[in-house]
C-alpha cells in the first residue's frame, strides 16, 4: 500500500471517529435538555429514587425514563440528517420528517404532562370531581389525533374472531398452565393481593417480549401472532391469562397509553355473571364465554367480582391491540421509539 493510500485511509478513519464523537455529544445534549425541562427530581434519578430494579418497566415510576429513551431514539431521525444514512433493525429511512416529528412532539407533550403532574401540589386535575371523563389519561404516553372512544367492538378489529373460533382450545391450554403442579409451571404465575380479594396473572407476552410461559401455550401463541392488530415487539404490548377470584375488587386505574385497545376473551365466567363486571368510566361491561370485549384502558377502569365463594373464577385471555386510528406508518415509528 503506497503512502497516498495510507494517508487517505487514515483520514477516513479520523473522519469516522470525529462523526461518532459528534453524535455522542449531540445525544447527550438532547438528554440533558430533556432532563433540564423535567427537573432532576421528576426524572426519578435523584438519590432516594423509587425506581424499581426491572429494566424498562412501565408499570412503575420509570415512566419518564421510558419517554426520554424514546425521545433519544427518535432524535437522530427528527434531525436534518439524511434518512438514507440510517441503519437500524427497524429502518425509518423511508418515512417523512413530519411523520417522525409528530410522534416526537407527542413524547415531549407527555414529558411536560409528567413534569406538571410532579410540580402540582394536589391531584385535583385527576380527581373524580374535576377530571374530564371523555378524555383518556394514560400514565406514560398519549398519542394525539386518536378517537377518544372508551368501548370498541369486534367489527373494529378484523381477524380477532380467530380467537373466538378457537376459544375452547385456548381454554384447554390455560387449564394445563393453571392446574399443573410442576414448579416449572407454577413459577410463571403472579398472585396479586388487593384490599379486597386476590387475582392471578401469567404473562405470555410481557412488554413486547415473549415469556417462557408462552412456550407452554403454542396454540394460543400461534393464534395471537396471526392477529394483525396485536402489538408485537412494543413495550406497550402484552398478552396474558388473568384469573380473578370471587370477592375481589381491582381498584380503578389508568393504562400506560391511549395507542392501544385492550381485548378480553372470556374463557371461564362465574355462574352469577351479573356480579362480575368491568367498569370503564362507569360503563359496565360483562364477559361471556367465547366472546371478546374491547376497551381503551387509558380511561379509568376497574374490575369487580362480587360473586360468593363457589361461584367460580373469572378467567380471560387479555391482549393489547393497536388503536384502529394508528396508521401503519405511525406503528412503525412507535415500534421503533418504544421497542422492547
Amino acid at each position: 500500500m503506497d503512502e497516498t493510500a495510507i494517508l487517505l485511509l487514515g483520514g477516513a478513519v479520523l473522519l469516522i471517529i470525529f462523526v461518532l464523537v459528534l453524535e455522542v455529544y449531540r445525544v447527550r445534549c438532547i438528554k440533558r435538555e430533556a432532563a433540564s425541562s423535567l427537573g432532576t427530581a421528576s426524572l426519578g434519578l435523584a438519590s432516594g429514587s423509587t425506581l424499581c430494579e426491572s429494566k424498562d418497566c412501565i408499570r412503575c415510576s420509570k415512566n419518564k425514563e421510558i419517554l426520554l429513551n424514546a425521545l433519544t431514539r427518535l432524535s437522530f431521525h427528527a434531525s436534518d440528517y439524511k434518512f438514507s444514512k440510517i441503519s437500524t433493525s427497524r429502518d425509518l429511512s423511508s418515512l417523512k420528517h413530519d411523520e417522525i416529528s409528530t410522534v416526537t412532539f407527542d413524547i415531549k407533550a407527555s414529558l411536560k404532562k409528567l413534569k406538571d403532574q410532579n410540580n402540582r401540589t394536589s391531584s385535583d386535575e385527576f380527581s373524580a370531581k374535576h377530571r374530564n371523563t371523555d378524555v383518556s389519561h394514560p400514565l406514560v404516553f398519549k398519542c394525539s389525533g386518536l378517537r377518544e372512544q372508551k368501548i370498541w367492538c369486534l367489527d373494529d378489529f378484523p381477524g380477532i374472531n380467530l380467537l373466538e373460533k378457537n376459544f375452547t382450545q385456548i381454554y384447554l391450554e390455560f387449564i394445563h398452565l393453571y392446574k399443573s403442579p410442576l414448579s416449572e409451571t407454577t413459577q410463571f404465575w403472579k398472585t396479586n393481593h388487593t384490599s379486597k380479594g386476590v387475582w392471578e396473572v401469567v404473562m405470555l407476552v410481557d412488554q413486547g417480549r415473549k415469556t417462557k410461559a408462552a412456550e407452554l401455550c403454542p396454540l394460543t401463541m400461534s393464534l395471537i401472532e396471526q392477529i394483525p392488530y396485536f402489538m408485537r415487539g412494543n413495550m406497550f404490548g402484552n398478552a396474558s391469562f388473568s384469573v380473578v377470584h370471587p370477592g375481589t375488587e381491582i381498584a380503578a386505574h389508568y393504562g400506560s397509553t391511549n395507542c392501544r385497545v385492550r381485548c378480553h376473551l372470556g374463557l371461564k365466567i362465574p355462574t352469577e355473571a351479573e356480579n362480575c363486571s368491568l367498569l370503564v368510566e362507569g360503563h359496565p361491561l360483562h364477559w361471556d364465554e367465547g366472546k371478546s370485549i374491547f376497551f381503551n384502558d387509558a380511561f379509568l377502569h376497574s374490575v369487580n367480582h362480587r360473586g360468593p365463594l363457589g361461584s367460580g373464577d373469572r378467567v380471560v385471555l387479555m391482549l393489547d391491540l393497536w388503536h384502529p386510528d394508528i396508521s401503519d406508518t405511525q406503528r412503525k415509528v412507535l415500534d421503533y421509539a418504544f421497542s422492547s
